[in-house]
């Protein structure tokens, strides 16, 4: 019996591991991202909408929105995994309510 919850408790801590890895990386993406499209717009002078300057913001926007993508696939499965576990009230299902509702809005 005890090595049943040993194996429920495992997969749970391993389960937020990677939840919480895989929120590290999307979030150091999201900040790489950003970055790399103060670069470009240093590269281009403000009024500067050649093709080349709108190409190059236009990809690093299309990264970005895949980043914010990812990161509001992964809470809502989260969520949705927390609402089966804990219950819809619980407080770690309302912090991924709202971690959602503020990546969805971004």
């Amino acid at each position: 019996m005890a090595g049943n919850s040993d194996i429920g408790l495992r997969a749970k801590v391993e389960g937020e591991r990677e939840f919480k890895s895989a929120m590290s990386e999307i979030g150091a993406a999201v900040k790489a991202l950003n970055s790399e499209m103060r670069l470009v717009a240093s590269q281009f002078d403000k009024t500067d909408v050649s093709q080349s300057a709108l190409a190059s913001k236009g990809e690093v926007l299309t990264k970005q929105v895949d980043a914010q993508r990812q990161k509001v696939e992964l809470l809502s499965k989260a969520l949705e995994d927390s609402k089966v576990k804990y219950g819809e009230n619980s407080t770690q299902t309302n912090k991924l309510q709202i971690d959602l509702n503020k990546a969805e809005d971004s």
